[in-house]
């Protein structure tokens, strides 16, 4: 009689779950208490609960990353002792059955204890009660892809402590890169300036870990029936589009998984014990094992020491040796071709600094062409950010952005200047094609460059922070000067008297060659505080003239 094929087996699906029962009951236990005493506390009218839920999907992440894991290295730990591996691959079981079934069961260490606690979440939602099982569906998503992840590990490595190593380089490698890319190479490219955003979003634990709002909620003022307070009402709103890269992430898991799967169909057995389990992975591993330890080290001299490129040599010879110690599984690894291996790794990364010092493609020494540029935004903060201000000044007129461009090559033509009293400054520019180009730069308050900017840092509208001039005036509430409170017609006079001295070109506040007599507090929808200099005539003026006591 002919035997059938299977690819799961029910039996080790049992055996799984309750061989290692107390991890998922631990977990589940661990999940209640933190999340009951986390929603338990509001009411459920309002919908605090289920807004505190919702934006514990995000930083979460950091638990599945844990938890997938501990939980691949508990089903797949056959694979990395040799004796085990090879009885139980003895059995009439094929492969695929056997990773199944594990897979299986590394899904329901997470999907089992998450359902029972969004059950338990349930009462404290109220009519938002779909948000419980959205939390359990971000939950999923992203366990799924640690999961997948931690899969795939187990099948590239030998051994448990080699898993955890190639499993934790996978998450933090974009880290490292951006680390190497902002230490190494960014302080060489004059003006340039890279955002860890791109570096981030492939590092999945730590973007999602800081989303905190993957649900969107609408907030309003609701009074108490018995009571002179209000509370803040919470409804649902929709899922932010956040929502999308989690969904990939899902897909990139099960897409390791299935990987995971073609690399155990060719995994040799013997291999259980060593620290990879395939020759093609050694070269990749000892390259990212080197530069990762040297990248350690030089982090630690530049934290103690001033001699961080020291570090940085000796963490790339302990790296490489430390890599072939695990990877040949003994300490006779000191050989003549392991030294020149070494010297070809810090030399290719030698060559790649050389390189981006010589700057053969031109990235320091370019400036826009000022027709393909839509709009530029100007800041005097060397780390601004477009993505948290709220109020950006932004450049769109033809003639002033090519006062910009000039004023750009100008800074980079004194990129030697003394700096004694530097100054910040920041360009995001827009182009037409869509692209987004950053630069900054430090340049000299004393020197031709400052006075330059004074026609922007000085306007009007980057000064007080309008776009339409009446509208302005018209919602200015008070003003504070010197102790004394203005408002209505005072307050408007005072603030025409700063715009005359703001289009004269005396009120940049990042010049350092006058001083400061006193400062504004102009109070909108928002408090603005505003340096006025000695040379302010017009303000100054009017402030003698209608502040009693006011002596500037």
């Amino acid at each position: 009689m002919k035997s059938r094929t299977s690819f799961f087996n029910l039996t080790a699906l049992r055996k799984n779950i309750t061989r290692f029962a107390p991890v998922w009951a631990l977990y589940l236990i661990g999940g209640l208490l933190i999340g009951l005493n986390s929603i338990s506390t509001f009411t459920p009218e309002y919908g605090h609960g289920a807004r505190s839920l919702a934006n514990s999907i995000g930083p979460m992440a950091i638990i599945n990353f844990l938890y997938a894991i501990i939980a691949a290295e508990l089903l797949f730990g056959d694979l990395f002792n040799s004796r085990l591996c090879n009885a139980l691959h003895a059995f009439p079981m094929r492969r695929e059955s056997w990773f199944a079934t594990h897979t299986a069961a590394g899904v329901l260490f997470s999907l089992v204890p998450n359902l029972i606690m969004s059950i338990c979440f349930l009462p404290f939602m109220g009519e938002m009660w779909y948000i419980s099982f959205l939390w359990l569906l971000g939950m999923t998503l992203e366990y799924v892809f640690f999961f997948g992840l931690a899969a795939f590990s187990a099948m590239c490595t030998g051994n448990r402590f080699a898993m955890a190593a190639v499993y934790a380089l996978a998450n933090f490698l974009s880290m490292i890169a951006y680390w190497f890319v902002m230490t190494f190479y960014e302080p060489l490219l004059y003006g340039l300036h890279i955002r860890d955003t791109y570096f981030t979003r492939f590092c999945p634990v730590a973007w999602i870990s800081s989303e905190t709002e993957l649900v969107e909620f609408q907030q309003e003022k609701v009074s108490h029936p018995y009571s002179q307070y209000t509370d803040l009402e919470y409804t649902y709103d929709g899922l932010s589009e956040s929502w999308w890269y989690l969904a990939i992430l899902a897909v990139l898991g099960i897409a390791l998984l299935g990987a995971a799967l073609l690399l155990y169909r060719r995994r040799k057995l013997e291999s259980a014990g060593d620290f990879v389990a395939f020759r093609w992975m050694k070269p990749i591993f000892s390259v990212v094992f080197t530069l990762s330890v040297g990248a350690l080290f030089e982090i630690f001299g530049e934290t103690f020491t001033y001699s961080e490129y020291i570090f940085l040599v000796v963490g790339i010879i302990v790296g490489y040796f430390t890599g072939q110690m695990l990877l040949q599984r003994t300490v006779r690894v000191f050989r003549k071709k392991a030294f020149i291996a070494c010297a070809a790794i810090g030399g290719v990364l030698l060559l790649s600094i050389l390189l981006t010092a010589l700057d053969p493609l031109g990235i320091t020494r370019w400036t826009p062409d000022p027709s393909k540029v839509e709009a530029v935004i100007l800041s005097d903060t060397y780390y601004y950010d477009p993505e948290t201000d709220d109020d950006p000044f932004i450049v769109t007129d033809p003639k002033r952005i090519e006062g910009l461009v000039n004023i750009h090559a100008l800074v980079m033509a004194g990129a030697d200047e003394d700096y004694q009293y530097s100054a910040a400054l920041h360009l995001t520019y827009y182009m037409s094609d869509g692209r987004v180009i950053e630069r900054r730069y430090r340049y000299n308050s004393l020197g031709k460059t400052a006075r330059e900017l004074d026609q922007f840092f000085s306007s009007p509208e980057y000064i007080l922070g309008y776009t339409d001039w009446d509208t302005y005036l018209s919602s200015i509430k008070e003003i504070y000067v010197e102790g004394s409170r203005l408002s209505g017609s005072d307050a408007q006079e005072l603030v025409r008297a700063i715009r005359a001295d703001c289009e004269t070109g005396k009120m940049n506040p990042n010049r350092k060659y006058t001083s400061i007599a006193t400062w504004v507090d102009v109070w909108t929808d928002t408090n603005t505080t505003i340096q006025i200099f000695y040379d302010c005539e017009n303000t100054l003026d009017w402030l003698r003239e209608n502040v009693p006591g006011f002596a500037y």
